[in-house]
């Protein structure tokens, strides 16, 4: 008879060939391998495992054992029901990080193990990132996972499973563990609570990415303020509970050179202007800035942004910020002058008079008496003359560059005529033909989207 929820253990030799298949008759469900090595023997009860007990299997221990990695395949393709998976100890497994390396064979195990809820990753030695990463990828369903004494391991994935917050708490309390990198993307279950319990135990984390955790809110961004005081890297998109009171924490963050807020939808900007100017210390050096699609942001917001941004700001997103202005865009060029990428796509307000730093134009039509216009030696009638084009833009404002080095800035037309733009008159060294802008980041008036991108 069999007994529910017991582990039947099952010596890996040949002679246990017959109860293997015995057991399979039964529809067992829980077994434990022990003795297993690399051997033929090894392979040929792996393979019978795989056949008789394999399609109702849903718990298999294989700790201590030594499998090749061949053999492990063939197994885990067989077991499709397997909801607790046990590789402690099994180092030889991951010796040389060649695990799954195959994207083939890592596609097939991921179909089988997309029921896998429990992982047991304790005590290997060998244990890499790399081979982590791969095998908890074909893991998307994992609710708890076991890494102790996992000293090799710095950078965690664990994005789009189905990790539960208690399961979280007891990943950063793991002996030994020291993370550096860990990514949380889509983890929609993990609570408030959770990610402030581990960076309080993982206060060396540098590059957490907790985008898509839709039940985070401000007091795990106050956690991350007050315990990863050297965090450099922090992506947290698409938090619709996130608000400007949260943002206000991440003044503290001296180190912090990229941030990505894009989809916050509750985020307008004062609340991180307020951050990052607060104190008598100098702001983070941030080098890259997204608010891309957060629909709160606008004008004033990024007026007040400017100032703490500072010169060493490279990459500023802000595309489908459908609230901002030509005034937004006139001050970005005025200031932020060491930008080297301006994503501004789907700003639908920009125009081109934005871009050029010009006035806004008038309404009023204007009228001036049509004369005529010698070209090629012939005269073409009802053009009119190309205005005298006002004080030229410097390119300068893109690339870093100032008034006080005019021999290496280029000249952007501030005004071009219709003569001029139509290639019926006289193209100068400021004329849209040979200007040093591409089409797309001056395109026709009212005309989206609208994107600029300078590279040094």
């Amino acid at each position: 008879m069999v007994v529910p929820n017991v582990h039947y253990n099952i010596p890996v030799s040949s002679a246990s060939l017959p109860a293997i298949k015995s057991l399979g008759l039964r529809g067992i469900t829980r077994i434990s391998l022990t003795n297993l090595d690399g051997s033929p023997a090894s392979h040929q009860v792996l393979e019978s495992v795989a056949y008789h007990l394999g399609p109702e299997l849903q718990s298999l221990c294989l700790s201590r054992g030594s499998p090749t990695e061949a053999s492990f395949v063939a197994l885990i393709l067989g077991c499709l029901a397997l909801r607790i998976f046990d590789l402690s100890g099994c180092n030889s497994l991951f010796t040389g990080s060649m695990l799954l390396a195959q994207p083939e064979t890592a596609q097939r195990v991921r179909q089988v193990l997309r029921g896998l809820c429990e992982l047991n990753l304790a005590d290997l030695r060998d244990l890499t990132d790399l081979s982590f990463n791969r095998l908890s990828s074909c893991a998307p369903n994992l609710e708890c996972l076991s890494l102790e004494r996992a000293d090799g391991l710095h950078a965690l994935d664990l994005s789009g499973t189905g990790l539960l917050p208690k399961a979280l708490k007891a990943r950063g309390q793991v002996a030994g563990l020291q993370l550096q990198e860990l990514s949380l993307h889509g983890c929609q279950d993990l609570s408030t609570e959770a990610v402030a319990a581990l960076c309080h135990l993982q206060s060396g984390l540098s590059s957490p990415d907790l985008s898509g955790c839709s039940e985070l809110a401000d007091r795990a961004l106050l956690a991350i303020s007050r315990d990863l005081g050297h965090l450099q890297c922090l992506r947290l998109r698409k938090l619709q509970r996130l608000t400007d009171a949260g943002c206000t924490t991440l003044g503290g963050l001296r180190e912090l050179h990229s941030l990505d807020l894009a989809e916050c939808c509750l985020v307008s900007g004062r609340g991180l202007a307020q951050g990052l100017g607060s104190g008598h210390r100098a702001p983070a050096p941030l080098a890259s800035l997204s608010l891309a699609y957060c629909s709160s942001l606008k004008d004033a917001s990024v007026f007040s942004l400017i100032p703490v941004l500072g010169l060493s700001l490279k990459v500023l997103e802000l595309s489908s910020c459908v609230a901002l202005t030509n005034r937004t865009l006139q001050a970005i060029c005025a200031y932020l002058t060491h930008l080297s990428v301006l994503r501004l796509a789907w700003c639908k307000e920009l125009q081109d008079w934005g871009l050029l730093r010009l006035g806004e134009p008038s309404e009023e039509p204007m009228h001036e008496p049509p004369v005529q216009v010698m070209e090629g030696g012939r005269v073409v009638p009802g053009l009119s003359c190309p205005p005298a084009p006002p004080k030229c833009l410097p390119l300068g404002i893109f690339e870093g560059q100032t008034q006080e080095e005019p021999e290496k800035q280029e000249l952007l037309p501030t005004a071009t005529s219709r003569a001029g733009a139509s290639g019926l008159g006289p193209q100068g060294p400021c004329s849209p033909a040979t200007g040093p802008f591409p089409a797309q980041a001056a395109g026709p008036v009212g005309v989206g989207p609208h994107s600029l991108q300078q590279t040094n």
